[in-house]
């Protein structure tokens, strides 16, 4: 007989925490004709600690996403295949994730916080001047959810757009009504020509969020006025 603590401790020896990030490629070369592709900012992704490595878990070039974590010393990252070949596009270590999450910040002061599935959408929603974070996955979980609210309230006068992939469905509400539970200003953004924010041209990726949060700005002052009144 074991108890849930025992086999959860076994769990965590058979795959310690990570304590390091993969070594960096003298030549990055590769990631940048990679995010040149996908219409992604290099001084984003420089400024946000992304890099190329050939040795991320295995030996196929990748670009090494760093993420944070709620554990203070564990070090988890995603690491995406740039060259095509690799059976899985991401990699990440082994072992328990604590609750991890792709942060971008903006390199100018940010105009909000979007809250997207993947980290090339997150790049993308940087790129424009947003403070982004990117699950990682359309399922997370409530500790997930609670980290990722520690992480929103370091800035949280800002509004927060959730924006998750267009097949999202159900998972979109969910993350919208946890935010806005814990008392900041957060509504849902939806697709309707692409999969999701990196799939959009350049331009057409910065217009919609200007238009949602133009919406958040029209929002603001509608109930400014309406407690004028009262």
């Amino acid at each position: 007989m074991f108890y849930d603590h025992e086999v959860q401790e076994r769990k965590l020896n058979e795959h310690p925490m990570n304590i390091t990030l993969p070594p960096q490629s003298i030549c990055q070369e590769h990631m940048y004709e990679y995010l040149a592709v996908r219409n992604i900012d290099e001084a984003v992704t420089r400024a946000n600690g992304w890099y190329e490595s050939a040795r991320a878990v295995d030996t196929f070039i990748r670009i090494v996403i760093p993420c944070v974590t709620h554990k203070a010393g564990h070090k988890y990252f995603q690491a995406r295949d740039t060259t095509g070949k690799a059976h899985l596009k991401y990699q990440s270590p082994k072992g328990p994730r604590h609750e991890a999450l792709v942060r971008m910040l903006p390199l100018k002061r940010a105009k909000g916080t979007v809250v997207v599935e993947g980290a090339f959408c997150a790049a993308r929603a940087a790129m424009h001047g947003y403070i982004a974070y990117a699950l990682m996955g359309m399922m997370p979980s409530q500790a997930t959810l609670l980290h990722l609210c520690l992480l929103i309230e370091d800035n949280k006068e800002l509004p927060v757009l959730v924006l998750l992939d267009r097949d999202s469905g159900a998972a979109a509400v969910k993350v919208v009504t946890f935010i806005s539970s814990q008392g900041y200003n957060c509504r849902m953004g939806t697709f309707s020509k692409s999969k999701d924010l990196a799939e959009l041209p350049v331009k057409e990726s910065a217009n919609l969020l200007t238009r949602y949060f133009d919406e958040f700005s029209v929002s603001g002052k509608r109930m400014q006025k309406q407690k004028t009144i009262l």
